[in-house]
């Protein structure tokens, strides 16, 4: 298992657990009694403030003071080249997964519509990111940038930002 992270209690023997999120699926297994769950995004419904670094990485509470909270933003607030954006919307809609060839190599890029009582944005969510994309889950993202492409404005989430279900 690579790039896991202390995750809760197993369910079985009550020792910790680790979350790996690998292919858009999440991997979960106990340290000790090796019980072991893998799903895909239903676990970032289940998983009330959890929060998610860009490569898909569980980010245990400990550590979650790395991330520079700024004021936060409304959808209505944003404009082309911000960067550093904290945001609260939901998610309205989920497009379909379509593979990329970026100068980086091979990526998935999952476009979704967020919204907030101010209006409605297409969020680009890259890789692993694309497993915690789901209908009507609200989030809070952290780290974000605006940028426009193809008429109208686009949010992404920075590398060092985070996502947080809500």
């Amino acid at each position: 298992m690579s790039d896991a992270d202390v995750y809760p209690l197993c369910p079985r023997c009550g020792s910790t657990t680790t979350l790996d999120v690998s292919g858009g699926e999440f991997t979960r297994r106990c340290t000790r009694c090796k019980w072991i769950e893998i799903t895909g995004s239903t676990i970032a419904k289940m998983i009330k403030g959890a929060m998610f670094s860009p490569e898909g990485r569980y980010i245990p509470v400990a550590a979650r003071g790395k991330f520079h909270e700024s004021k936060p933003f409304r959808i209505s607030d944003l404009g082309d080249g911000m960067k550093g954006i904290t945001l609260t919307g939901q998610i309205v809609s989920v497009g379909e997964g379509r593979p990329l060839k970026t100068r980086y190599g091979e990526a998935v890029l999952k476009p979704c519509a967020l919204q907030d009582e101010t209006g409605t944005i297409q969020l680009n969510l890259w890789g692993p990111q694309t497993a915690l994309a789901s209908a009507g889950a609200k989030v809070k993202l952290f780290g974000c940038y605006v940028q426009f492409y193809q008429g109208h404005l686009q949010l992404g989430v920075a590398k060092r930002g985070a996502i947080q279900i809500l």
